[in-house]
């Protein structure tokens, strides 16, 4: 049997929906003139409304900085600058940057737009950082204190991506990221921050600016309910493409057993990686489609997202014990009235809060990379609880309640630059409890009691704070 991913699998796709039956019916201006809208197309979008700005300064932008974790305050009486695709020049070379925030000798953010998959240039990221610490307009001349200034946003589709290693390694250097492992992708802060379309830029948009635009705004709440739907599409998760998921799926999964691998057998971490390794084809010959300047391209970007959507919830399913057992336990104890679990493709950074609460306050178990729940020797895990909002993490620093609480139950208190951590030790059994129903079962009942009536009171309360 073939073990390769197939280099037709999009066509195929496309081919298979267009021979049963018609797409749905949508309008969407976006659509219809910037089917194949370039990165560049998106970091204008995303930088014109990060400017608006009323009468309580830049709302959207401090909105965007806390549901990101960029743990950057904006001083009120300082003009915010913005620039698109602006020109810089490192040490060695040119380039030109997508998207850059900044306040003269306050903080400077350099956005980088990876959503259509483009590949990196060798030293992308480290020849803006060193252009922005030189450039006049942004800091005096005194290096060793503008480096601490400088924040780095890597921005893809789905959470697939990160920077060249030569500017991983200058940005280790700099202190803007960890010194963690490039290969395992666990690139993180403290001043550098990986966010992506379908996890963090779409919830954004959907749950925290567009509910707020005023009535009287109506083509801005016009032009963001065409952009959201628009991303939607890009990423198969349009309300009118559910049927074609619920089908999709079907035929997906019998075309990877026949012509690929058999996703009833091997091991999760096997069948994992080949899964992987397909999305990373489909995203290649979506790439060549674009180029091509395809008629279907609007099209393609909907199978293409369809797929991928397809793929995670094959690749979800032997977690589904887990997300159903964490669901039923913290809605059955009445501790949250409605738990929303949400995870990454391939790397479970599974994140667990009530439906009420900020996406930045929440609790997760870091890490469960596929490697570490196939791994006998793995003997511990660990359960947080994570407030990554600078204003909302000042009101829990300062209320000993809720420390208590957590600390009663074997909780102990990390303070980052931008996140406040309680942390809990927890001891593997039977090696992997995760992929064994019944161990599950017992471990995540035990886990979960740590938490508490008293405790989910707490965060409520802190968070209706004004």
């Amino acid at each position: 049997m073939n073990t390769n991913p197939p280099t037709t699998l999009l066509s195929d796709f496309a081919k298979f929906y267009k021979g049963s039956k018609k797409l749905p019916y949508n309008f969407n201006v976006l659509d219809e003139q910037c089917g194949h809208i370039v990165e560049n197309s998106h970091t204008n979008m995303l930088m014109k409304l990060l400017q608006y700005k009323n009468q309580y300064g830049y709302i959207f932008l401090e909105s965007f900085f806390s549901n990101m974790g960029v743990d950057i305050s904006i001083e009120p009486n300082i003009d915010v600058k913005f620039y698109r695709e602006k020109s810089y020049a490192g040490e060695k070379e040119k380039g030109r940057l997508d998207g850059l925030i900044y306040q003269h000798e306050k903080f400077v953010l350099i956005v980088e737009n990876k959503v259509n998959g483009a590949g990196n240039q060798k030293e992308q990221l480290k020849k803006y950082i060193e252009g922005v610490i030189k450039d006049k307009d942004i800091f005096s001349p005194n290096s060793d204190v503008n480096k601490k200034k400088v924040w780095v946003m890597f921005l893809t589709r789905d959470g697939d991506g990160k920077p060249d290693k030569e500017s991983w390694n200058y940005m280790k250097d700099m202190s803007i990221c960890n010194d963690s492992d490039y290969d395992k992708n666990e690139i993180e802060g403290p001043r550098y921050v990986a966010v992506n379309y379908q996890e963090h830029i779409l919830p954004w948009l959907k749950e925290e600016i567009q509910p707020v635009v005023m009535q009287k705004e109506q083509v801005l709440n016009t032009g963001l309910l065409q952009y959201i739907d628009f991303l939607e599409g890009m990423l198969g998760i349009r309300h009118s493409d559910t049927e074609l998921l619920v089908d999709g799926k079907k035929w997906l999964k019998n075309w990877i057993n026949e012509k690929v691998i058999d996703i009833s057998k091997g091991s999760f971490k096997t069948i994992n990686s080949r899964l992987d390794n397909i999305k990373k084809d489909i995203n290649k010959q979506l790439k060549e489609k674009i180029k091509s300047r395809s008629e279907d391209i609007v099209d393609y970007r909907r199978y293409a997202g369809l797929l991928n959507n397809l793929l995670d919830e094959i690749n979800d399913e032997p977690m589904k014990d887990f997300f159903e057992i964490t669901r039923n336990y913290f809605e059955s104890k009445g501790l949250m009235t409605k738990c929303v679990i949400s995870h990454i493709f391939n790397y479970y950074y599974i994140q667990i809060r009530d439906v009420s609460w900020p996406r930045s306050v929440h609790f997760e178990w870091y890490p469960l990379g596929v490697k570490r729940l196939n791994d006998p020797k793995q003997k511990e895990f660990t359960f947080c609880f994570h407030v990554e909002n600078a204003k909302i993490r000042k009101k829990f620093e300062k209320n000993e309640k809720i420390k208590n609480c957590f600390n009663t139950k074997g909780f102990s208190m990390e303070t980052l630059s931008r996140t406040l951590t309680f942390k809990k030790t927890i001891d593997n059994i039977d090696n992997n409890p995760f992929l064994n129903k019944n161990d599950l079962d017992e471990f995540l009942e035990t886990v979960y009691g740590s938490v508490t009536n008293d405790m989910i009171e707490q965060i409520n309360k802190i968070l209706k704070e004004n």
